[in-house]
């Protein structure tokens, strides 16, 4: 689920505000679970050429994926530290919302006030910016469903999201 900066992890409430911080996305910072799931279901590039994605050096040795459409971000923090902690590190640094589907960094990242989105979230903003076709958007969604267990609340939030951005489309 996307939750926007502020909004103390409560989530599928209100899919408009969503959209709201969609209309401004640019720049976010991309964990390893994340580029993993997108890789599998097949929209991580899609979303390289439609925001700029930034990751650490941990995230590349985590996944393996040596051509991810990212920019490295050489960290501050000491090398032997945990990938999540770089990644909160220094999208806190820089100010850059996350995308991650672990809850203990959305704790971390909402304690700094930063905006972070999943995997579902990032779907639903191609379909939105029209870099996917709703056909594609259902072969992903598909995809990533088999790759990613989502509880029932966050599928349900996906589904508001969804029918949200439908209507601008």
């Amino acid at each position: 689920m996307g939750v926007s900066s502020g909004r103390r992890l409560i989530g599928g409430q209100d899919p408009e505000r969503e959209l709201e911080a969609f209309a401004s996305l640019r720049r976010c910072v991309l964990d390893s679970s994340s580029a993993i799931y997108m890789r599998k279901s097949g929209f991580l590039e899609p979303l390289g050429a439609t925001l700029e994605l930034f990751t650490v050096p941990g995230v590349i040795s985590e996944t393996g994926f040596t051509d991810m459409p990212v920019t490295l971000i050489e960290p501050g923090s000491p090398a032997e530290a945990e990938t999540d902690a770089v990644v909160v590190a220094e999208a806190t640094a820089r100010r850059l919302p996350v995308i991650t589907e672990d809850r203990k960094m959305m704790l971390r990242l909402d304690a700094a006030d930063l905006p972070f989105f999943n995997s579902l979230m990032m779907l639903h903003l191609l379909l939105l910016r029209d870099r996917l076709d709703p056909a594609a958007h259902a072969t992903h969604f598909r995809r990533l469903l088999e790759v990613c267990r989502y509880s029932d609340r966050v599928l349900a939030y996906g589904e508001e999201v969804l029918q949200a951005v439908m209507k601008f489309r």
